[in-house]
């Protein structure tokens, strides 16, 4: 009997000792072994991570105008476990915010306690939704991407999709920088999944704001000509560009069709194609700027040279290429003014297929510019190797090449700044924002403004100032005088190229692609400004159907910028213009060359000749002697003098000057002893 309660009292404890070793096992592998994931799982039904979006910066033009923004706006969540009646909170919620019944059922009979309904619902539909007092339905404030101006910039902006990530323009250029970073937030819930906690959070890193070098104003002036010129003209496309040619800053930039970036989805997709970058043309004559420059800077040929244009047509090895008039005998300066394809080829000619590609890629023609758009095409300009014999003739006027509308503003914007190509920008500043997006609530992250290496000298300022006045030319005289301006002298070249037909595989003897680009006024080089219009209907010349849109975009940008006039404007203005156009350059020329009177007063002229000098005497040549109308000053030589002392004599003699660079002075215009008119600036280019 002993024995036996011995032998049961050794099982227990035997058996004790197992379930114990068993007990410690177990704990030994919860604790320790299995520790770190358990631990993460009791985290997970624990806690629940809710992430918080940032607020994504906004994009506002130079003057710190908000052109996109973002704000909060209602949604619409649910709690199936709070819900009493489902069937009629789908028939009722159905109905309001536009849902299907099926999808919006199948999510309320769900088992989870928190569900989205429909997402940034309208003002409208959240007050109905207010009204019906659901038990488990809630509104819920969340961000999105709001465009004030509506339309306005669309093509520049872009906009962003249900997530708020950028898809178009700016906002999906610069969607990282934008959009921020989101903070997390930890609550705590207990095993009926009923919050009662939270623990630390992540902090939300608002986006940066981009500061743009667009002008709200200019943009809309832009948008709204173009619009009346597309009605005009029933183009297809149309595109309008305004850069100041100084520095490259692209003022505004329209695109016609457009959309509304507040409600992208219902325009299609060919609407939101950039045509100022993603667009490519053919240049046509508007290329004569780039070879008659080229002719000029290589010493092959003066303005005063007269080229046979042999009545209009020329044979280009085997291809017979004909003028849209019959020109005889023209100078060099009235192949630009008249816009004679002959003389263009004889002179393209005379550059060779090397020199021509040399030049059409200097003045940035068939290659990316850099401006900070998604998607810019670098058009078409193929290497020498592979043109034809007769290439160089279809070139020097402008075909067999392709170009955007900003390579194309940019190529005559050297034109404008005296021979000097800058990379055309629309970023002015990254900026991280600290509080408000205005003038004085931000930190610059990174100045985008172009740098030294962004610009090159193209060609010499003594041949910009002759294509210059080649330019003023065409305006006065030429294929151009729908771009004359009131109270400012204007400068430009008229395009009209034929579109390649692929179906017929040649050139369309009816569509056409009509181009106007031009500067104003012409000493001031305040703004260039380039119009394309794809495929208008009736008149299709670039002179004819562009330029107007330019002379009403020049004169209402000028005037909104306070620049100076340099033309009276009176009923003697008119009648100036057109005296300025009968008057002979030499006649002009004797005049200003006789001796001044006794006592050195200042010369006068014919009558014929003084109602018509302030217009010629822009495009006078550079030996010219300017007659004195009264209130002119002499141009102070400002050549090696710094920054600061450039100021002190401007200031000490009334004197605007625009300063471009840093260091000394290494360039002016008007050059020293020029005579300045009043109102007149002075531009000055600075270097080390």
């Amino acid at each position: 009997m002993l024995e036996s309660k011995k032998y049961r009292l050794a099982a227990l404890a035997v058996l004790a000792l197992f379930w114990m070793l068993a007990i410690w096992a177990r704990l030994f592998n919860l604790q320790i072994l299995r520790y770190g994931y358990l631990a993460t799982l009791a985290k997970r039904q624990q806690e629940h991570t809710i992430d918080v979006p940032p607020l994504r910066g906004a994009i506002l033009d130079r003057n710190y105008h908000t052109l996109a923004m973002t704000v909060q706006v209602d949604s619409v969540t649910a709690d199936p476990r709070e819900m009493k009646d489902v069937d009629a909170a789908v028939t009722l919620l159905s109905r309001i915010l536009q849902l299907d019944p099926a999808a919006l059922r199948a999510r309320l009979e769900s088992h989870k306690g928190f569900v989205w309904v429909k997402h940034r619902i309208t003002p409208e539909e959240a007050a109905q939704v207010r009204e019906l007092s659901l038990h488990g339905i809630y509104l819920t404030k969340e961000a999105t991407r709001s465009y004030p101006q509506n339309e306005l910039a669309a093509h520049v902006l872009g906009f962003v999709d249900g997530d708020q990530h950028g898809e178009a323009g700016l906002e999906y250029k610069y969607n990282k920088q934008v959009e921020g970073v989101p903070g997390k937030v930890f609550m705590q819930r207990d095993g009926h999944s009923q919050y009662f906690g939270r623990r630390a959070s992540t902090e939300v890193e608002p986006g940066d704001n981009l500061i743009l070098t667009l002008d709200e104003t200019i943009q809309a002036i832009a948008e709204k000509e173009l619009a009346q010129g597309m009605a005009d003209t029933h183009a297809k496309a149309g595109t309008v560009l305004v850069m100041d040619p100084r520095n490259g800053e692209i003022l505004a930039l329209a695109n016609q069709p457009t959309f509304n970036p507040n409600a992208w989805k219902d325009s299609p997709r060919e609407v939101w194609l950039n045509r100022a970058v993603n667009g490519m043309y053919e240049p046509g004559s508007t290329m004569k700027i780039v070879t008659l420059s080229a002719a000029l800077e290589e010493g092959l040929t003066t303005p005063e040279e007269r080229i046979d244009c042999q009545m209009g047509a020329i044979n280009v090895f085997g291809r017979i290429v004909h003028d849209h008039k019959k020109f005889g005998v023209l100078t060099v300066s009235e192949i630009m003014e008249k816009s004679s394809d002959v003389g263009s080829i004889k002179l393209g000619m005379r550059l060779g297929n090397d020199k021509m590609f040399q030049y059409m890629t200097a003045f940035g023609l068939g290659q990316k510019t850099g401006v900070e758009l998604p998607g810019e095409e670098g058009g078409i300009a193929r290497p020498p190797a592979r043109w034809t014999k007769s290439s160089i003739g279809s070139i020097a006027m402008g075909q067999e090449l392709a170009a955007t509308p900003v390579q194309i503003a940019a190529s005559a914007s050297v034109i404008a700044d005296i021979g000097v190509w800058h990379r055309p920008h629309i970023v002015r500043e990254v900026a991280h924002p600290k509080g408000l997006p205005a003038a004085a609530s931000h930190s610059v992250v990174q100045a985008a403004a172009p740098d030294s290496n962004d610009s090159r000298r193209v060609i010499s300022q003594e041949t910009a100032l002759k294509i210059r006045r080649m330019l003023q030319l065409v305006v006065l005289q030429g294929t151009g005088p729908k771009a004359k301006l009131k109270g400012y002298t204007s400068a430009g070249k008229s395009g009209t190229a034929q579109k390649f037909d692929p179906r017929i595989h040649m050139y369309s003897p009816t569509d056409y692609v009509a181009s106007f680009v031009g500067f104003a006024p012409v000493n001031e080089n305040a703004l260039t400004i380039a119009v394309i219009l794809d495929s208008p209907v009736g008149g299709h010349h670039g002179g004819e159907v562009s330029a107007p849109i330019f002379k009403r975009v020049a004169e209402q940008v000028l005037a909104y910028r306070n620049v100076p006039l340099d033309l009276p404007v009176d009923d003697r203005t008119l009648k100036a213009q057109k005296t300025a156009e009968k008057i002979d350059p030499e006649q002009l020329r004797d005049a200003l060359d006789a001796p001044a009177s006794a006592g050195n007063q200042p010369q006068t002229l014919p009558a014929a000749l003084l109602d018509a000098s302030i217009e010629q005497a822009a495009q006078a040549p550079a030996d010219f002697a300017v007659v004195d109308l009264g209130g002119s000053v002499t141009a102070p030589d400002f050549t090696g003098k710094s920054a600061r002392k450039v100021a002190e004599i401007a200031s000490s003699r009334g004197l605007v000057v625009d300063m471009i660079g840093s260091g000394i002075v290494r360039e002016q215009s008007p050059a020293p002893g020029g005579r300045l008119l009043p109102g007149r600036r002075i531009t000055v280019r600075l270097g080390r």
